[in-house]
């Protein structure tokens, strides 16, 4: 997978910019789907599986959106896409 670590080396950057307004945001893709969560409890599936980075770098949910899973035919469980921006 690896999402984890691409989105906190990009939020890492955003934040070393001087003078960067803060008013940015980004777009997530997580899953529902238990099979990616060792574990699986509902703190681990929340935001998609994105919340501990999103409450990492204090950043806000604005609103998440769950459309159709296209892009695997394994994934029988609608794709939420979580909105967020920095605080």
């Amino acid at each position: 997978m690896g999402g984890d670590v691409l989105a906190s080396s990009i939020i890492e950057k955003l934040n070393a910019i001087p003078n960067l307004k803060k008013n940015i945001g980004m777009t997530f893709a997580g899953t529902y789907s238990k099979k990616y969560f060792p574990g699986t409890t509902s703190e681990s599936m929340a935001e998609g599986g994105w919340k501990s980075i999103i409450d990492k770098n204090n950043m806000k949910v604005i609103k998440t959106l769950t459309l159709p899973t296209v892009w695997t035919f394994d994934q029988p469980i609608d794709t939420p896409y979580i909105f967020s921006k920095f605080n």
